[in-house]
């Protein structure tokens, strides 16, 4: 059991925390702040950075795949792929959509992807990264790095902008 207890906790200004009142309100404190409305740039469409970009697009004929309904044979390979006893997760969206979606996703996402990927992790990123520094000198161009790291992404991402980019 002791190596389920948090003995202390270190908050943002490097104060240290030891009661569990202290560690209880800098948890509250680190969660408050982490959700609260941070303000956003705004991003024009037009924007030029976006203009250069070559974004991938579903074919016609994969749209009309995805959005045309469920075959018997597609629906028999589906459960037969499933685990025994599978429902919708929390999303709702039942696993043949998952299926479905598997046959047009490898062509919508970067090979250098890795996360949330089957069979890629943060690793492969870490070794491009070493491949890429190691090469650099035989680059024509100038060599640019850029890691993000996003913390709480999907509650702190401007909607707008990203509907902007993907329509």
């Amino acid at each position: 059991m002791a190596n389920r207890i948090v003995p202390e906790v270190i908050d943002d200004s490097g104060a240290i925390s030891r009661t569990p009142y202290e560690i209880a309100q800098s948890f509250a404190t680190y969660y408050r702040k982490l959700c609260e409305e941070r303000p956003r740039p705004q991003v024009e469409r037009e924007a030029p950075l976006l203009e250069e970009v070559s974004f991938p697009v579903i074919l016609t004929k994969e749209k009309q795949d995805l959005d045309g309904p469920l075959g018997l044979q597609e629906v028999e390979e589906a459960i037969s792929g499933l685990a025994a006893e599978r429902t919708p997760g929390p999303d709702s969206f039942p696993p043949e959509l998952y299926q479905k979606l598997k046959k047009v996703l490898p062509s919508l996402i970067h090979p250098d992807q890795c996360g949330f990927m089957p069979a890629r992790n943060t690793r492969h990123c870490v070794r491009r990264l070493h491949v890429a520094l190691a090469n650099q000198n035989l680059l024509t161009s100038p060599l640019a790095l850029l890691l993000l790291d996003f913390e709480k992404v999907f509650d702190t991402v401007d909607w707008t902008c990203l509907q902007q980019v993907l329509l």
